[in-house]
């Protein structure tokens, strides 16, 4: 529909928005601070630092406007506090929302920033704008169907998910969007034209606090390198606490910019960090055992490098061939090829040294690189089951040494090598025997001598190349000792044979005179690495717990149950009516339990009106009720100390039985309980006390580098009747109280909820079947039209810098879609609408000189 790039001439300066814009910014600016202050102010753990946050922010929006693609995407994974305030309608995201646009629409009323003419820009986006207020319209349809559905409007602060607030929270990413894409386009227009680079600096920002949340959540409990506990990883993502693939959908959406800054990064020690947060990135996913994700991030890979690799014109082809012709010197000869080298690195990317991507790599090469990486691969499954995750990672450096020394090995010389084994030889006996005079000496041996020989290899001066070349054969023995020391003599035989690939490696380097058999450039050298690392904590996963089997063993199963989930949550369509308009926003939990089976209704909590004051009412669902099945009212406490007391006052019509339980977990997996279960005779419809004791002494105590949050919950297992809660109270030995709004006087403000195990009721687990059953034929056809559109735009504007990295994003967004419902979890929805918007709406030539994605 609409291209990415202009065929515009050199940029012109833009005119001035006209007097009627300036005022409709005004007005936009006043709304989104008003309801943002309104929303700041009802703040359940602090009005006033919700205030001053939101105020600081909308100033500094209007003073760096530009700034907001960089800020929003960064704090999107952090701002998850619903577990402490126990607000789900409304949430921190909202706030910066409303603060982004306060700030940047009072900017554009009172001094509009200075911007380019871009022609056919408007014409270009009016299309693009169509298909998102179409969107729009048929979001408002499905909002007041949602909101009717449940019974008419009511507003409640703390409403959930059965109730006409649930609609309103669904319908928040499509106000966000159209808050946030004339913002966008101002940033297309603005002279310095570096909108690609902030929201990819964003965006990688968000993969990376998304993957440091998902490192400390499993350096804290479950452990960072146990992959045999049925614990899966749901970083600050609140919105899991029902299940759901939150997680999965911001790492497939952010994944591919994390790429894109590694390449882009204009110093190395930001291509370092950049690659270090598609490394942690690439850990997170692995460690929610999400076997979509495990599809959708290599897919987003797959069509980041398609776009990038196809040809969108001859001239693009003439140039890319120009570009290779001058760049490519790494067949030289060492000593004829020095001046065409130099002359060709005055081209290369801003790292000195480094060939950007204008580098051609041959054939050969690749092949080369391919080989290495199966040879490693197959070495540390070889390695894992002796030597460990210690093995495996000096296997890891050895491969690290011959990525650095490989290239350089051609202009070595024989004498050179043959003296290099030579001081390998006479070095490796003595270096092998210190190691085994001290405690973890083979480690530290193995260190001191890869920090030599990458010293050696990455120095200026080739008279140290023949001691990196010693020094990775003394790695190669301290290799095998490393084993040795870890898993004893069974370790040591598979530790050798893993060297074999290497071993080869070098040698075909050696045997190439005058041609390098991979690139001499580190960032090249760097992603092949990453690459091994991700191959190496798959082989640790499988090799070194069950749990990752077992998900992939029940894969065929799980397929049967979704489809039959998709079948019947599309068979609960009332009528034709229902077919084409949905039943409305947020109503597919309600409907589910109102026609689930015998078996399988599931359990609800909701606040109600009594005689004395407002009610917590609780019913267990009818499915069976395990450990993780239970539908728990929770609340974040302080760490008790010692006994434990706590005092209900409830009523039940019939037996009921009641669950009460302080765990160390994080969101949905406990780590450490005390807990206790009670029957509770009927009360006949008064209210009772029950008072019940728990061993607080009993939970563990924190690791030395990170707390562990404490949790009560409570849980009811009686399905036949509810349970009444007028009060709760929980005292430790000290007699301090440790909940908030126990009473519930101010609703449900810091308490939450989570159902830990059973999570089919909560979602139709399928993005199309989710906007079929809540937005009908209407909403599924008015998201479709400006996803094809942005597809299309993908494809036609592939010479865009931005282009491969968005594609590669909605792709992968879009794989995960397919076992997840994700429009139902509003901060991953808004990411997704506002990275398509951009794909439709985005319009600017590339900047000369802009470097692409490899």
């Amino acid at each position: 529909m609409t291209s990415l790039v202009d065929a515009a001439a050199a940029p012109a300066t833009a005119p001035r928005p006209a007097t009627g814009a300036r005022a409709a910014a005004a007005a936009v600016a006043l709304a989104a601070a008003g309801c943002g202050l309104w929303l700041a102010a009802h703040h359940p753990l602090s009005a006033g630092a919700a205030l001053a946050a939101f105020a600081a922010t909308a100033l500094a929006m209007a003073v760096w406007p530009l700034a907001w693609p960089v800020l929003l995407p960064a704090l999107w994974p952090w701002l998850a506090l619903a577990p402490w305030s126990g607000w789900i309608s409304f949430e921190e995201v909202d706030l910066l929302v409303l603060a982004v646009a306060a700030g940047g629409y009072a900017r554009w009323a009172l001094r509009p920033l200075p911007g380019r003419a871009m022609p056919g820009h408007a014409a270009a986006t009016a299309g693009a704008w169509l298909l998102w207020l179409l969107w729009a319209a048929a979001v408002a349809v499905a909002l007041q169907r949602g909101i009717a559905d449940a019974g008419g409007w009511r507003f409640d602060w703390y409403d959930a998910y059965r109730g006409p607030m649930n609609a309103l929270r669904l319908a928040k990413p499509t106000l966000a969007l159209l808050l946030l894409l004339p913002l966008w386009q101002q940033q297309l227009a603005s002279a310095d034209g570096r909108a690609d680079d902030r929201l990819t600096l964003g965006l990688a920002l968000a993969h990376g606090g998304a993957a440091l949340a998902c490192v400390w959540e499993r350096a804290v409990y479950p452990g960072l390198l146990n992959f045999s506990t049925d614990y899966r990883t749901t970083g600050l993502f609140w919105e899991m606490h029902v299940g759901g693939a939150a997680l999965d959908g911001l790492l497939a959406l952010t994944f591919p910019f994390a790429l894109r800054l590694w390449w882009t990064a204009r110093s190395r020690a930001g291509w370092l960090a950049a690659a270090a947060v598609a490394l942690l990135g690439a850990y997170a996913a692995l460690t929610t055992f999400s076997r979509i994700l495990l599809l959708a991030l290599p897919l987003g890979v797959a069509v980041m490098a398609l776009l990038q690799a196809w040809p969108a014109a001859p001239g693009r082809r003439a140039a890319a061939g120009a570009a290779a012709d001058v760049a490519d010197v790494d067949d030289l000869a060492p000593g004829a090829g020095a001046d065409a080298r130099r002359g060709a690195t005055a081209t290369d990317g801003p790292c000195t040294g480094e060939s950007g991507a204008a580098g051609r790599v041959s054939a050969g090469q690749w092949a080369a690189a391919g080989l290495l990486f199966a040879g490693v691969t197959a070495g540390a499954v070889l390695m894992f089951p002796g030597a460990g995750y210690r093995g495996m990672l000096a296997l890891l450096g050895n491969a690290a040494l011959l990525l650095l020394i490989g290239p350089r090995l051609p202009g070595l010389g024989r004498r050179n090598a043959l003296a290099a084994g030579a001081l390998a030889l006479a070095a490796a006996p003595a270096l092998l025997g210190a190691a085994t005079l001290f405690h973890k000496g083979p480690y530290v041996v193995y260190a001191l001598v890869w920090l030599a020989g990458a010293a050696a290899a990455t120095g200026r001066d080739p008279r140290w190349r023949p001691a990196a070349l010693a020094a990775l054969l003394v790695g190669w023995a301290c290799t095998v000792q490393v084993a040795w020391h870890w898993g004893g003599e069974r370790a040591a035989a598979p530790a050798a044979l893993s060297l074999l690939a290497p071993a080869l490696g070098l040698l075909a380097c050696g045997l190439r005179p005058g041609r390098r058999c991979w690139p001499d450039r580190l960032r090249w050298q760097a992603g092949l690495l990453a690459a091994m690392a991700v191959a190496a904590m798959l082989v640790g996963m499988a090799g070194g717990g069950a749990y990752l089997g077992e998900r992939l063993s029940t894969t065929e199963h799980d397929q049967q149950g979704r489809w039959q989930h998709w079948t019947s949550a599309l068979e609960r369509l009332p009528d034709g009516r229902s077919r084409l308009l949905g039943v409305g926003l947020g109503r597919f939990l309600d409907h589910y339990a109102l026609d689930a089976t015998a078996g399988g209704r599931p359990g609800d909590l909701r606040l109600v009106a009594g005689d004395d004051g407002p009610l917590m009412r609780m019913i267990a669902g009818t499915h069976v009720q395990g450990w993780g099945e239970l539908m728990r009212l929770s609340q974040r406490i302080e760490r008790p100390l010692g006994r434990v007391e706590l005092q209900l006052v409830l009523r039940n019509l019939i037996d009921a039985e009641l669950h009460a339980e302080v765990c160390l977990k994080h969101l949905i997996y406990a780590d450490a309980c005390t807990a206790v279960q009670r029957k509770l005779p009927a009360s006949a419809g008064r209210w009772q006390t029950v008072t019940l004791l728990l061993d607080g002494s009993a939970l563990q105590a924190d690791p030395w580098y990170a707390k562990r949050f404490a949790v009560f919950s409570l849980a009811t297992e009686s399905s036949l009747q509810p349970v009444d809660l007028r009060s709760v109270s929980l005292r430790d030995q000290r007699g301090v109280e440790l909940l908030a709004n126990g009473d519930f006087a101010q609703g449900g403000q810091r308490w939450f909820f989570s159902s830990d195990r059973n999570h089919l009721p909560w979602h139709a687990k399928n993005m199309i079947v989710h906007l079929l059953f809540e937005q009908g034929w209407l909403g599924l056809l008015a998201l479709a039209a400006p996803a094809l559109a942005a597809a299309a735009a993908l494809w036609r504007g592939r010479a865009h810098p931005l282009a491969p990295a968005l594609a590669g994003a909605l792709a992968g967004f879009w794989v995960v879609a397919m076992i997840d419902s994700l429009l139902d979890m509003p901060r991953v929805a808004t990411l997704f609408l506002l990275l398509t918007a951009v794909a439709t709406m985005q319009h600017r030539a590339p900047r000369p000189g802009t470097k692409r994605a490899p």
